[in-house]
């Protein structure tokens, strides 16, 4: 076997070129092939082609013979491992000849072909051994810094792929891939390019543990370099289309989608058998992922601050200007109960009216993780300005204001007894005035408008998806009950205490 191999290594392009009837073709121009060299992979690849060819004429013609003799004896698995004994020893030095060139002629997908082609033939001739003897084969090593060196250039391939991907998906309006998807074309190039590396370095079926953690680890790093740099594109696009709800709505989609593909991309890379290493950095990008499309959410939710506030505006004068009298209301009542129930269907009218435009878009257009995100916002954003604007009006005492910056700058332990010091302070004819005040309390009456308020804006959230925390409704209709009698300087204190017990 030994003096096969050598023959076949001398006379490799000779042989190869006859065998497979390739001299009539043959560039006349082209010099001939003497053997190995570094500008190319030519002459191993053929060889390999050589030493298969020899296998199975072995195993043509030999086996039928000697296993009459002894079954034990395979003369394919002989000649293979006779073949690529000696084979590994000539390939490896020249694989390191190529690795040690100051200019290196060959790509890295050159090496990559090679490394498949080399993997092919010990996967066909020489697994069976491998796996009987437990054996772990040395080529993996051979081709590793080929393999690192594909992956970095990977990198800038990927990059390049996604700002051409979200370019033209920008051109594009960031149009969903289809009425069943609520994402745009740039999330799936992008998936497309990262999925394709993992499926090549999936087939190379590395036999080699240690070896693949790096390749796995590093792969990772790759993954992370992109979404990331996704995640800063649309972060950087986001402010100009805030003022069109279905876009930020597509490009919030968007990130929540990254996440959904990143978690697919971990379970095809190993799942909870991953190495820590290479798990850790995906985790660690899974909780950046989420901290984007939190910031994108609360961006969204701000920018519809302002009509809410005005809609709030617009709450506030229809309540001082509808609901009349100090009297006492009973709910128990049915008659004043459906006169509660008109005035805060009428007041709250316009506040109902831009809420749902929003939440209708978004309703319809985002994905359930992110409208759920929009939603809390949506609703920190309308208790505040009803805590604010409706049950706490702005006033213009200035002992108030101040009272307002004690409160603030004390412990949440203190704020109860610091109120109280407060409120002792002030003479009891002020208090009293205060609290005669129309313009800085409310009437029982209209504490019932607008508890009753309270409850239709909750079904309105509850409708569209699970708002924020649930205790935030009581504590708002506690508020506005608590204003019916006492001063409005005391319901700010208990509002601060409760607010940051919240």
């Amino acid at each position: 076997m030994d003096s096969t191999y050598t023959f076949l290594y001398e006379n490799c392009s000779e042989l190869f070129d006859r065998e497979y009837d390739l001299d009539s073709n043959a560039d006349p121009n082209k010099p001939p092939d003497d053997g190995p060299s570094t500008t190319n992979l030519d002459f191993w690849n053929k060889l390999i082609v050589l030493m298969a060819s020899v296998i199975e004429e072995d195993k043509t013609s030999y086996s039928t013979v000697i296993t009459q003799f002894n079954n034990e004896l395979d003369v394919g698995e002989l000649s293979a491992e006779c073949l690529w004994e000696t084979f590994c020893e000539d390939f490896s030095s020249a694989l390191l000849e190529h690795l040690n060139l100051e200019h290196r002629v060959l790509s890295s997908n050159d090496y990559m072909s090679m490394h498949f082609k080399v993997k092919g033939f010990y996967t066909n001739y020489l697994q069976a051994i491998a796996d009987k003897n437990n054996i772990v084969p040395e080529y993996p090593k051979w081709f590793e810094p080929f393999v690192m060196q594909w992956l970095n250039e990977n990198d800038s391939v990927c990059l390049e792929f996604l700002n051409s991907a979200f370019n033209k998906d920008k051109a594009d309006g960031f149009k969903k891939v289809s009425e069943h998807t609520q994402f745009s074309f740039s999330v799936t190039d992008v998936f497309a390019t990262i999925n394709q590396c993992l499926n090549v370095i999936k087939k190379l079926e590395c036999p080699d543990p240690i070896i693949l953690r790096k390749y796995m680890k590093r792969f990772a790093v790759t993954v992370d370099k992109v979404l990331i740099a996704y995640s800063h594109l649309v972060i950087a696009e986001f402010p100009k289309h805030m003022e069109v709800l279905p876009v930020s709505c597509i490009l919030l989609n968007n990130i929540q989608q990254l996440r959904i593909q990143l978690d697919k991309v971990y379970r095809a890379m190993g799942g909870d058998d991953l190495d820590p290493d290479a798990a850790d950095i995906l985790k660690e990008l899974q909780h950046r992922l989420n901290a984007t499309l939190d910031e994108l959410a609360n961006q969204l939710g701000l920018s519809l601050a302002q009509g809410i506030r005005a809609a709030t505006d617009d709450l506030t004068k229809q309540l001082y200007l509808q609901v009349k009298g100090p009297g006492q209301v009973s709910l128990a009542n049915t008659n004043q109960r459906e006169d509660i129930q008109e005035l805060s269907d009428s007041v709250i009218t316009s506040l109902m009216t831009e809420l749902n435009h929003s939440l209708t878009v978004f309703l319809d257009i985002c994905e359930k993780t992110v409208l759920k995100r929009l939603l809390k916002e949506m609703w920190k954003v309308t208790i505040t300005c009803m805590e604010k604007r409706v049950v706490l009006p702005p006033t213009s005492d200035p002992r108030q204001l101040s009272g307002m910056q004690a409160a603030k700058s004390n412990a949440t332990a203190k704020l109860e007894e610091a109120s109280k010091q407060v409120l002792h302070r002030i003479p009891v004819a002020t208090l009293q005035d205060m609290s005669r005040d129309s313009e800085k309390s409310l009437s029982p009456k209209q504490c019932a408008v607008i508890d009753m308020a309270l409850g239709t804006l909750k079904d309105c959230f509850n409708a569209f998806g699970t708002p924020g925390k649930r205790p935030t409704f009581s504590s708002l209709a506690n508020h506005a009950h608590l204003l019916c009698h006492i001063s409005l300087k005391s319901v700010f204190f208990r509002f601060v205490t409760n607010n940051k017990f919240q």
